[in-house]
């Protein structure tokens, strides 16, 4: 994951906050905490709620009082992208826009 977590930073210009099962990369903006990519393996085990806990904490940390993240729509994610907007609705995130290609999330924290 370190080699993955360089790559976006160098890249993308993203910090990331990564556990053995999953990673966020992500940028603090003001009081905005914005969620560039995310990934958690094993999400029928509950991962994603313990993961975005953890997400959460660390945007507090950070000074942010919400969360805003992108959900990109292709036909490579058709399946995912489902899972990851219906996940994120029942974390608290609200859709805000809605777009071709993209849903945006906003949560307050």
């Amino acid at each position: 994951m370190e080699l993955y977590e360089e790559y976006i930073k160098i890249e993308e210009g993203y910090d990331c906050l990564s556990t053995d099962n999953a990673f966020c990369a992500y940028s603090v903006t003001g009081d905005e905490f914005f969620v560039a990519h995310c990934y958690v393996r094993n999400r029928k085990e509950g991962q994603s709620k313990v993961f975005f806990d953890q997400v959460s904490e660390k945007a507090r940390e950070l000074g942010a009082k919400y969360m805003t993240g992108n959900v990109h729509i292709s036909e490579y994610n058709r399946d995912n992208y489902t899972h990851k907007l219906m996940t994120m609705v029942r974390y608290g995130f609200e859709i805000i826009a809605v777009n071709t290609n993209r849903v945006t999330i906003y949560k307050d924290l």
